[in-house]
Order: C-alpha cells, then sequence, then structure tokens
C-alpha cells in the first residue's frame, strides 16, 4: 500500500471529500477496462508505424499513422479525465473551489 510521506494517508484509495481530480485514482472496473482498452488498440497502431519503418513505408505515410497514434492517446487522456471527474463528482469527492486550476493541470500536458 502506498502512502503518501508527507501527509502519511493512503494514496490507493479514493480522496476525501474536497480533494482535487488529480490526486484521485480512478476505481470504477468497467472505465478502467475501457481505458486498457483503448490503451492496447494505440499499442497496436504504434507497433504498426514499427513495422512500417521497418518495411521502408514513405516518410508521409508514417508521420500519418505517428499522428493518428498521438489523437488516440490524447483521446484516452481525455477520457480518463472524463472518467475520473465523473467518479469524483458522483462520490461527492470534488473540490470545485479549485476545479478550473485542477482541470488546468490535467489537461495542459495535451496541448
Amino acid at each position: 500500500m502506498r502512502h503518501d510521506a508527507e501527509e502519511g494517508t493512503d494514496m490507493t484509495t479514493a480522496p476525501g471529500p474536497g480533494r482535487a481530480p488529480t490526486s484521485h485514482a480512478l476505481s470504477d472496473a468497467q472505465a478502467k477496462r475501457a481505458l486498457i482498452s483503448r490503451l492496447h488498440r494505440a499499442e497496436g497502431q504504434l507497433r504498426g508505424v514499427a513495422t512500417m519503418i521497418e518495411e521502408g513505408r514513405t516518410c508521409a505515410d508514417v508521420v500519418v499513422q505517428l499522428s493518428a497514434v498521438g489523437r488516440a492517446v490524447d483521446r484516452l487522456a481525455l477520457a480518463l479525465v472524463t472518467a475520473n471527474l465523473r467518479e469524483c463528482i458522483a462520490h461527492g469527492d470534488l473540490d470545485v473551489d479549485n476545479l478550473a486550476d485542477d482541470l488546468d493541470a490535467l489537461l495542459r500536458p495535451l496541448n
């Protein structure tokens, strides 16, 4: 079991009331399976890109496929954020006072 050394809190459980979605770990098994399925599809796409390079496909063809992989991973990240927010709302764990800042921190890497 992982603990937050500074606070001594269990980091594997859902956050308490007023916690930010960035500190929330998704617990819904169905949502996790859907995200893992998307991840496996993106892995397959990426392996396909490696095959394209090995086979000597054109730069343009490879770049198109890399772009598709990037979009798939970005959509996966957005799906994760969405599932996390839904779970936080359902459990009453959302810190609405800091929601805008938290969403910015979650989505900034996608820019």
